[in-house]
């Protein structure tokens, strides 16, 4: 049908340059030449409205995890206006928990709620990436690597959760932002300056791992007036005391003691090949083409390449040797810098091959990067479609370690997330139906019961590396549960006892397997009756008996 006879007709004419498009009886364009002049729409779609789309999308589906858990009864204690007391604690929350408090007192308590701020900053992320890429090195990096930053599998499930690592990832790269900016840029440096003051100074106020970052700031900005300013060495010197002193008094009256459990709390380990493992399974090629721009970059990107370089490999020697616990998601604050860096090493080695060759599509400058494109998507961790789900962090089935602990058991690091909701949904049913007055439930993670069921009811007591284990009643005979004020059951002798003459339900998962009390757990499967089972993979399992 011609075009003229009906206004309303799409006509597409593929041609050699590039796509025709006749609209409503419009003047044709090339697809090419619409791009180029509507860059700024494009690039308004690309760094802010997908991350969004993809981080917001079905945030509320996914059932709480365990970390998510504790984040969640605490900011409802906040909301409630609770103070600070025994079991009633919000341990560590920071700024998270306080930004989203009045939501939860405006909004009420769901999931999506929960996760709205982690969600937005995961998605500013981008912005800043986008930011610090073009300051540093021009447009085409900066456009690639707010790409992958936007469509990195990781970013997407992290700015998913109801916890501080998309915030501390956020104003982490806005301070590296804005003191590259104040550094080594002349124009708004007073301004500039100011932006990365503040943005160090709150990285003290989102989680304690913020210090480690305002340490390496600080230990950076340290060294370039040093080197810069060789006459007032000592001048720099006295202040950078002046500030470190402040930094600590901060530590102290914030409550956070990370300097201090740093100094005295530190064990020296060897975690590298933990890390280095994970980074190589889903990051390798940016891994590989990061240090191919260590070698290939020269002249005036050299200070910012080896300012993002520091960055990364400072939260990776600190982590691998330092740390008490082997945690992947410490390290996620860090990893934009090979997004970056791995951007740049792809038009690295794109201008060489297209110095040389000068034919062909691929040897076009932007052909070896759109190819690295199709790459991320099809083999490394580039999410195409959205989900509802993410699969946090693990160790990969490991047959010497199944070898030793047995066919049933997967290797020693992952992130549980059972369906708590789903298990919750059923107590709170069987619970409205029971005849009976006096119904109590005892949990492995009593944070939920106090959610689900505002008890926080008995706490089936097992350990949790890291955390505080428990308190004291004033009498000191009664154990509770640091977090929830759950009572906690020690003993087999003390469960039969609760059991025998009360009515309830028991919920634990497979975590509590491994760190819960055995004689317990085995006296539980073997004499109560099974209400319900849950099984998202080897180590999200989740189990209701009923007493």
């Amino acid at each position: 049908m011609d075009s003229k006879k009906s206004p309303t007709t799409l006509r597409v004419l593929i041609k050699s340059r590039g796509f025709l498009v006749l609209l409503n009886g419009k003047s044709p364009r090339f697809f090419g030449e619409f791009i180029h002049s509507n860059k700024k729409s494009f690039l308004f779609l690309l760094v802010l409205i997908i991350p969004v789309f993809y981080r917001f999308y079905q945030i509320g589906s996914q059932s709480y995890w365990m970390d998510e858990g504790f984040s969640v009864n605490a900011i409802n204690l906040l909301a409630e206006g609770a103070e600070v007391k025994l079991g009633r604690t919000y341990y560590l929350l920071g700024m998270y928990g306080y930004l989203t408090a009045p939501l939860v007192s405006l909004f009420g308590e769901s999931a999506w709620v929960y996760r709205l701020i982690p969600a937005i900053f995961g998605s500013l992320l981008v912005w800043v990436i986008y930011a610090l890429s073009k300051t540093i090195f021009d447009k085409k990096i900066a456009y690639f690597s707010a790409f992958f930053t936007a469509f990195s599998y990781w970013q997407i499930a992290w700015s998913r959760q109801a916890r501080w690592y998309s915030l501390l990832a956020f104003f982490v790269w806005l301070a590296i932002l804005f003191v590259y900016k104040s550094l080594y840029e002349t124009e708004n440096r007073r301004r500039n300056s100011i932006i990365s003051a503040v943005s160090i100074i709150l990285l003290a106020f989102i989680h304690r791992q913020g210090y480690f970052s305002v340490g390496l700031l600080g230990l950076w900005i340290f060294i370039y007036f040093l080197k810069n300013y060789p006459k007032h060495r000592w001048v720099i010197i006295l202040v950078s005391l002046g500030l470190g002193s402040l930094v600590w008094w901060v530590d102290i009256i914030s409550g956070t003691y990370f300097i201090h459990s740093a100094i005295n709390g530190s064990t020296l380990g060897y975690y590298l090949p933990y890390y280095l493992s994970f980074t190589l399974k889903h990051y390798w090629p940016f891994l590989y083409l990061s240090l191919l721009a260590l070698v290939l970059v020269k002249g005036r990107f050299k200070a910012g390449l080896s300012l993002i370089l520091y960055f990364f490999i400072g939260h990776l020697i600190f982590l691998s040797f330092t740390w008490q616990v082997v945690s992947y998601r410490y390290l996620l604050v860090a990893f934009p810098a090979l997004l970056i860096l791995g951007t740049v090493g792809v038009f690295e080695l794109s201008n060489i091959i297209f110095s040389k060759f000068k034919k062909g599509f691929f040897v076009k400058p932007w052909g070896l990067p759109l190819l690295f494109v199709v790459f991320f998507f099809s083999v490394s961790q580039g999410v195409l479609v959205p989900k509802d789900f993410y699969t946090l962090e693990s160790d990969e089935l490991n047959p010497y370690f199944l070898s030793k602990v047995g066919t049933n058991k997967p290797t020693l690091l992952f992130t549980p997330q059972p369906d708590w909701n789903k298990a919750y949904d059923l107590i709170n049913k069987k619970l409205h139906l029971s005849s009976k007055k006096e119904n109590i439930v005892i949990s492995s993670q009593p944070q939920f019961n106090s959610i689900f069921l505002n008890n926080p009811g008995y706490w089936l007591r097992q350990s949790d590396s890291g955390r505080p284990q428990a308190t004291y009643t004033n009498d000191n005979e009664q154990v509770i549960e640091y977090y929830s004020g759950a009572l906690a059951i020690e003993g087999l002798n003390n469960f039969k006892k609760i059991i025998g003459s009360n009515h309830g339900y028991i919920v634990f998962d497979y975590l509590s397997i491994g760190r819960g009390d055995p004689a317990v757990i085995s006296y539980i499967q073997a004499n109560l009756n099974q209400v319900f089972y849950d099984k998202i993979n080897p180590y999200s399992q989740v189990w209701v008996y009923e007493f």
